[in-house]
């Protein structure tokens, strides 16, 4: 069974996944392309950390904040091209990358997330064998 933040990363991507979902220097945007909230019924598109905060919504911010925790260990993996010197996490990097990028970091965690939770090592097999 996979892990809250792994199904939520995953939820996430698949909504990202397309260019029309995804927008930058905003949580979420209207049809528009002005600012809304988030959880607002005309949200059309959102940010990395905008599409999480939507999924979850206000009763679970733990989860989110673990799910933007697992993206931000994989930021520099597409450079640091957006480092601006204060500003190092999921939200600079979306808001200075391109879709192309965002993806990619998305993709990275997810990947490393899914390897970390399935790749289980046997207990028997750490135990030392008795010679006959």
């Amino acid at each position: 069974m996979l892990s809250p933040e792994l199904t939520l990363l995953m939820q996430g991507r698949a909504i990202l996944s397309d260019p029309k979902k995804w927008t930058r220097n905003a949580g979420a945007r209207d049809d528009d392309g002005e600012n809304c909230p988030v959880s607002d019924p005309r949200a059309i598109c959102w940010c990395s950390t905008g599409i999480l905060d939507k999924l979850t919504g206000n009763a679970q911010v733990q989860l989110r904040d673990r799910a933007v925790e697992l993206l931000r260990e994989n930021v520099f993996h597409i450079g640091a091209k957006w480092y601006d010197g204060m500003h190092d996490g999921v939200e600079a990097m979306n808001d200075a990358s391109s879709h192309e990028e965002v993806m990619k970091v998305w993709d990275i965690t997810i990947a490393k997330q899914y390897a970390k939770e399935t790749t289980a090592i046997d207990p028997e097999s750490l135990r030392e064998t008795k010679a006959s």
